[in-house]
């Protein structure tokens, strides 16, 4: 484990901890059991977000290349699961499917190159974040319809929510691409950086490409879009099952305004402790106990378990597979 991911993982411990000292663990998993049953209402949003993430992915590959949808869905899940459960940052996942989408090329469509893989994926990667900029303003907008916060506040939300967005779009620029070798140049590395140097303007050239086919771009933001909504159907079935109904427009601000605090802490793994507090400090602003806040968290840990320890075997299985064949 690299040292970044174990202060991460730390500062992630010390959050949970702190969070759950300051209240009841015995009630709050008393109501995660008392959902019961009922808690297999909950697995089929989160597997239907997984499906319309990989659809959105699925869009960017021209017709005559596209990998089988069934071998993106897999990705995806197991994309996920790496992200939640496992203790390394946020973006593992991502470098984890794109291995396993540029294995399936190389045995299912071998005139895709390993570049042409690699941007696809990053402009997946930036449809997802554009997409998450769309409910995020929309979840400040509510916020500031119902006068929990000012129009400069939601104005500064959205504004700082554009942010990460902007980063990714910037590092893409192909002069940034081609003048990283430049700057690690040394006459001893100068056969190694020109390979390096191809393969960035090679990359380049496939972004442009990808950002060309503007159909293909907004499919994806929009299913990309779709996920989200699943993921806000999770959070008002958990909350209707924890005895705690709310509307789909609070269960809309819960759910994103959460998982953009877990999305800026993306250097914890898992979000340890940060999407704890996100569901606190959102559900405290909209009236619901701190008690059922925590509980909807827990609920949710237990949901990322139950779905992502099968897609970690799952992995196991596809990596020893590779190293066999």
């Amino acid at each position: 484990m690299k040292r970044p991911t174990m202060w991460g993982l730390a500062i992630g411990i010390a959050l949970l901890v702190a969070v759950f000292a300051q209240h009841d663990p015995g009630a709050i998993f008393a109501a995660v059991i008392g959902i019961g049953w009922g808690a297999f209402a909950i697995l089929p949003w989160r597997i239907a977000s997984i499906f319309s993430s990989a659809a959105g992915w699925a869009c960017l590959y021209r017709r005559a290349e596209r990998l089988p949808y069934l071998h993106l869905v897999q990705g995806r899940w197991i994309s996920e699961a790496v992200n939640h459960l496992l203790p390394m940052a946020q973006i593992g996942g991502n470098v984890v499917r794109g291995r396993l989408a540029y294995r399936a090329a190389r045995s299912r469509r071998p005139g895709l190159t390993g570049t042409a893989v690699a941007a696809i994926l990053i402009v997946d990667i930036t449809g997802a974040l554009a997409a998450r900029v769309i409910l995020v303003a929309a979840g400040f907008l509510l916020l500031w319809q119902r006068q929990i916060l000012g129009f400069a506040g939601a104005m500064l939300g959205i504004g700082l929510s554009v942010v990460p967005l902007l980063f990714l779009l910037a590092i893409q620029h192909r002069r940034l691409l081609s003048g990283a070798a430049g700057l690690l140049h040394r006459p001893k590395w100068h056969r190694l950086l020109q390979a390096v140097e191809a393969t960035a303007q090679d990359l380049a050239t496939h972004l442009v490409a990808l950002y060309r086919r503007w159909v293909a771009m907004t499919l994806d933001i929009a299913w990309h879009v779709i996920a989200g909504l699943f993921r806000v159907g999770e959070t008002w079935t958990i909350l209707l099952l924890l005895g705690h109904p709310v509307s789909i427009v609070e269960a809309l601000l819960i759910e994103v305004m959460a998982s953009t605090v877990r999305a800026l802490a993306f250097l914890i793994p898992g979000g340890l402790g940060a999407q704890e507090g996100g569901f606190l400090l959102i559900c405290h602003l909209l009236g619901v106990a701190p008690i059922l806040a925590l509980a909807l968290a827990v609920t949710k840990r237990a949901r990322d378990a139950a779905l992502g320890l099968p897609a970690l075997l799952d992995w196991l299985i596809l990596e020893r597979r590779i190293r066999t064949g």
